[in-house]
């Protein structure tokens, strides 16, 4: 009965792995939700059936030897006392292989027939398994429909990176639980790699477990025959926080797929840039709504000409708050054109600008001129470790305007993904990789240029803030007025592979005992 319960645990554990807390699934093995993954769990159905036969089978003969031998001997030994007149023990008849009366042996004793005919039984079952297990390879191998949607799987330490390449979707979704969204029933092409370290891309319950190899790109499929919600789980050890690499499929109907990819194409959208006004000549344009630009960024100490024209149906000009207000413009007549000259020598926020006739009022900034800084994320050596960021301190004023231009000087397929902020480790943020352009992360050889910020009156650390980049040494300080920097922190965090420490007690266990052992065979 051994092979049967050993089908059982496996059964039970496929169960428990598929229905952990991210999904929604049934088991990969009870209840497949794909194609690929019903063949896959058929396969292992009847090598479970094929190996409880035969391990039943040789139970059962073992059982039916020892049985028939006891017999056998019981018999014998009831012969030999009634030979020996039941007084003595019957005299010891040495086993030499010739016919002798008394001496038992099996029925196909010497006998080839017997191995032959095993050793047939054994190779056909193995051929049988083999060639089952080939034919189900090749039939997932590719898809049996056209692929309706691309997605490229892009493994990190320690998160997940969907990406639909296809020019109708062009989304991405990204983070500690991404997630991979999929209509139901559609046929979904995987190209898997990872960017730093092996990984591997593991569904359960859609019959997918492909490698994530750094520069080579593996590709399946999967095609999802019912709505949930599904777990991608690394099965490939990957370092400290490998346990915490998930992810998340959804299976939802096309309707909400396609709402789901509105929303992404909306979030990636870039919001309408704000003009930076320096000085000459600039063009407003008065509409019923409102001013057009509306909103705008003025240079501290700007000498500005406002060519203002009106497409209102009433005169109207063009008008500033505080500490500009009382300097409006002259009425400008309906489709003519005027002019409002204005010196912008007092720093200013959220002050507006309106119009006669106009719904709403817009928005303008009186700020510093920002200094760029261009920053490197280093896969090299540096003071704090052996990755680095270059410089490792850029020194400010409080109040000064910076930008930062970032990139990362890994070389494309060789590197990994790295990300920057800037605060207290641990504590405060001024700004994370968020909110820095418009992507989230920047890949080997990418770059991003930063929104303009305002210098703290505290010098503040810098670092890629990817999970363990930290500890490598990519880290560096803004030092605000020649101040001191920021002490680092008093220990890095740490993440453990939960139960890892645990491991070690049997193992003590097992080497305490070998040695007892050891110690009584001498």
């Amino acid at each position: 009965m051994l092979p049967l319960a050993l089908a059982a645990v496996i059964v039970g554990c496929a169960v428990a792995v598929a229905a952990a807390p991210e999904g929604e699934s049934d088991g990969a093995v009870t209840d497949p939700s794909s194609p690929v993954a019903r063949k896959i769990s058929d396969l292992f159905w009847i090598i479970t059936v094929i190996a409880a036969v035969v391990g039943v089978g040789v139970q059962a003969a073992i059982v039916w030897v020892i049985l028939s031998s006891r017999k056998r001997a019981a018999e014998e030994e009831a012969g030999q006392d009634t030979k020996a007149g039941g007084s003595e023990a019957a005299e010891h008849v040495p086993d030499d292989g010739q016919p002798r009366e008394g001496v038992f042996r099996p029925r196909h004793h010497g006998d080839p027939r017997v191995e032959k005919v095993l050793f047939v039984i054994t190779l056909a079952v193995f051929i049988g398994i083999g060639v089952a297990s080939y034919v189900v390879l090749l039939d997932i191998e590719e898809p049996d429909r056209p692929v309706d949607i691309e997605v490229e799987v892009i493994a990190h330490q320690w998160f997940w990176e969907f990406h639909y390449p296809q020019p109708r979707y062009n989304v991405t979704d990204v983070g500690r639980i991404a997630e991979l969204h999929a209509p139901v029933d559609a046929t979904v092409g995987l190209k898997i790699t990872a960017s730093d370290v092996l990984h591997s891309a593991w569904i359960p319950d859609l019959g997918v477990k492909v490698d994530a190899v750094p520069g080579t790109i593996n590709t399946f499929w999967f095609r999802a025959e019912k709505e949930g919600t599904y777990l991608l789980q690394c099965a490939e050890f990957c370092g400290s926080a490998h346990s915490d690499m998930r992810a998340v499929v959804v299976i939802e109907s096309q309707a909400e797929f396609d709402a789901w990819v509105a929303a992404k194409q909306e979030a990636a959208r870039p919001a309408p840039e704000t003009p930076l006004v320096e000085g000459g000549v600039f063009n407003i344009t008065l509409e019923p709504s409102g001013p057009v630009p509306a909103a705008i960024d003025i240079i501290d100490g700007a000498d500005v000409s406002f060519r203002v024209r009106n497409n209102l149906s009433v005169p109207s000009s063009l008008a500033f708050s505080a500490p500009y207000a009382g300097t409006p413009g002259p009425p400008v007549a309906p489709g003519g054109v005027g002019w409002l000259n204005l010196t912008f020598d007092t720093p200013v926020t959220n002050g507006t600008y309106s119009c006669t006739g106009c719904a709403a009022d817009g928005a303008f900034n009186t700020t510093r001129g920002a200094r760029v800084v261009e920053i490197h994320l280093r896969q090299t050596p540096g003071s704090f470790g052996f990755w680095s960021i270059f410089p490792e301190e850029v020194v400010a004023e409080p109040g000064e305007v910076l930008q930062f231009h970032i990139f990362n000087d890994a070389v494309p397929g060789q590197g990994t993904t790295h990300n920057f902020t800037i605060g207290i480790f641990g504590e405060e943020v001024l700004f994370a990789a968020e909110g820095i352009g418009t992507k989230a992360t920047l890949e080997p050889g990418e770059n991003m240029v930063s929104d303009r910020f305002v210098v703290p009156d505290t010098s503040k650390e810098y670092w890629c803030d990817v999970l363990g980049h930290y500890g490598t040494g990519m880290r560096g300080v803004l030092t605000v007025g020649g101040g001191a920097p920021p002490p680092p922190p008093a220990s890095l965090p740490e993440e453990n592979v939960p139960g890892f420490e645990a491991a070690f007690a049997p193992l003590a266990l097992l080497a305490a005992a070998s040695a007892v052992a050891l110690r009584r065979r001498k």
